[in-house]
């Protein structure tokens, strides 16, 4: 069965991980420039996304009108226009900024003078439509989609006092995500969306609705925050950071921001995208009066795009580029470029003369823990098939995977040391890579782990509560406190629906006297559980035991009352809650500002 995988916030960190490839890196590529036809009414052509079968879409630009957006397909550009502001005859200057596999195009059309409005759009089906506004905004964008047709972008007024905001298009309207003042600027076929606001960059799960910091660069200058550029299927990110030189290009892997020491600082936040292989397309600009310098990294070397174009290519002697855009799968690069035969700048699509062979690399943390979650995320190029295999047999590492890279969020019951290998097939070759991580036990009190479903009494309940509490200090007082201790379910359907049920339970230490209420808990589980510091949960997760019997509904209730008195724990309940857990009818109890809120789910 063909899976695509769930899901991490982010990939694995290059440092720290362990990778094993069987395959050398393969040597640079050797690129042929593709021109895209400039129109004979036009001025210029400005390339700025890829599909994975090579489609085009950017901007078309006029001297004496606005720009339109185009599709470049098949060889043949079709100019798609542009559209007015609702409701006037004033039409905006269009660049498309994303197409997917469908060829599906997003982007956005705004004042052409000076900018004081803007509206996202779609193009589908040969229809250009417009997109929805936020209400008390006058500036929203649609910056990426991804295949199942997710839109992301931003909302901005300039000339109001509303906070800009990231956002995810929902029945045409854009909806905030994440925290404020920025935009979402790139998205991955899993859902997860890079973005920034003004307090850093982060990725915004699309399925769980969590949000994941992006840490700035340690030589990152104050109070500015990383600004991610793209997002690849292992939860990759590359983008730009403010530091005294200017900004420095970065990529984001799993709770690591390391800079890309290879990539001159730029004067400005240029282009920058990065495929599922792993490989980074972009520009550089090292001084405010210099050119700039589109590249192409991988494998830790860098190299001019320019130096790239084959001997043999008849333009290579009159073209000059100057911009990478953005790069896809095959290693197809979308490009800006200038010839000096006209002088116009026009876009390319530069495609290797030679197909880069099957690669695959399996990317994870060293070590993990029982009971606890860790994330396997791949890269792959060039392959038509992958199959899993290692790991515990019972983990869900096994079987087809996708071939355009992913990631799998697993858990091992038992402690050991386990290979996970994913071998990829294509018509250029197979490759392997396999990842070694040990497993340590957890150290769990009170609570013996089960392979089974054995049920947690509620005197085993309580004897949990008891031992695990978070030691806060009571502000009056210099002894230890007595414990009480709250509780909320939350719970998170498999994908496949059969495969398993997990749920966490939160539990929170307060200063007091420790309630009498009793402590409630119906529902099969394997457990394990980890401390975090004050005002932070413990969590417990569990899962119910695979099945070919799957419930239609699971009741999962935990009640506590606890006492008000002295708590100094901040975001923990204040009064009895519970919550009940309906897994099977997608929906997910979460914890949020002291009651069971129940969202949509998987």
């Amino acid at each position: 069965m063909h899976r695509r995988w769930l899901r991490g916030a982010g990939a694995l960190a290059v440092g720290g991980c362990c990778i094993c490839a069987s395959a050398a890196a393969p040597p640079l590529p050797s690129y042929m420039l593709t021109p895209i036809p400039i129109p004979a009414a036009a001025a210029s052509v400005t390339a700025t996304a890829i599909n994975a079968s090579g489609e085009v879409t950017g901007s078309i630009g006029f001297a004496t009108q606005p720009a339109h957006v185009f599709l470049f397909s098949q060889g043949a550009l079709s100019d798609l226009g542009t559209l007015t502001y609702p409701g006037l005859a004033l039409p905006g200057a269009a660049s498309g900024q994303s197409i997917n596999a469908s060829g599906v195009i997003v982007g956005t059309f705004m004042d052409p003078v000076n900018q004081l409005w803007s509206f996202g759009f779609t193009y589908s089906n040969g229809t250009l439509a417009p997109l929805l506004i936020a209400s008390g905004y006058t500036n929203c964008t649609a910056t990426g989609l991804d295949a199942a047709g997710l839109i992301i972008g931003g909302c901005t007024s300039p000339q109001s006092a509303v906070s800009a905001f990231a956002a995810i298009y929902v029945d045409g309207m854009p909806q905030a995500i994440g925290p404020a003042g920025g935009s979402a600027n790139a998205v991955n076929d899993y859902g997860q969306v890079a973005a920034f606001g003004t307090s850093g960059g982060f990725i915004y799960d699309n399925v769980s609705a969590a949000v994941t910091a992006i840490p700035a660069l340690a030589a990152a200058a104050s109070m500015q925050p990383a600004v991610p550029a793209a997002i690849n299927n292992a939860g990759q990110v590359v983008g730009w950071q403010a530091v005294s030189a200017g900004f420095a290009a970065f990529l984001y892997v799993d709770g690591a921001t390391l800079p890309l020491t290879a990539v001159p600082d730029s004067t400005v936040m240029s282009a920058l995208s990065i495929n599922n292989a792993g490989q980074i397309a972009g520009s550089t600009v090292a001084t405010a009066a210099g050119a700039a310098m589109p590249f192409f990294l991988a494998n830790g070397t860098l190299s001019n795009l320019n130096a790239l174009v084959d001997a043999a290519d008849p333009n290579k002697p009159f073209v000059t580029l100057t911009a990478a855009n953005a790069i896809n799968d095959r290693g197809w690069i979308a490009a800006t470029g200038v010839d000096s035969r006209t002088a116009q700048t026009a876009g390319y699509l530069l495609i290797p003369v030679t197909p880069f062979p099957v690669s695959v690399a399996v990317l994870a943390a060293a070590t993990a823990v029982t009971g606890t979650s860790f994330t396997i995320a791949w890269t792959a190029q060039s392959a038509t098939a992958c199959t899993a295999s290692g790991g515990s047999g019972s983990d869900g590492w096994k079987g087809s995977a996708t071939a355009d890279g992913g990631q799998l969020q697993l858990t091992e019951t038992a402690a050991g040391t386990y290979d996970f290998t994913l071998q990829c097939t294509g018509a250029n070759g197979v490759a392997s890579s396999t990842a070694k991580v040990t497993v340590a036990a957890a150290m769990t009190p009170g609570l013996k782990g089960s392979s089974g479903g054995g049920a947690l009494g509620l005197d085993t309940l309580a004897a949990l509560l008891a031992l695990l509490g978070l030691r806060c200090v009571h502000r009056q007082r210099a002894q230890a406190p007595m414990l009480v201790s709250s509780a909320i379910i939350s719970s998170r359907r498999s994908r496949s629906g059969t495969s398993g049920v997990s749920f966490t339970m939160r539990t929170w230490q307060m200063t007091g006297m420790r309630s009498a209420k009793p402590r409630e808990l119906s529902g099969r589980t394997t457990s394990e559980l980890t401390r975090t510091s004050c005002g932070k949960p413990w969590l417990m997760s569990a899962k119910w035991p695979p099945s070919t019997r799957v419930p239609r509904a699971w009741r999962i209730t935990m009640r506590v009352r606890p006492l008000a008195g002295g708590i100094i724990c901040p975001h923990a309940p204040s009064k009895e809650i519970s919550g009940t857990a309906l897994p099977f009818q997608g929906t997910v109890p979460t914890y949020h500002g002291g009651a069971p809120v129940i969202s949509e789910g998987v």
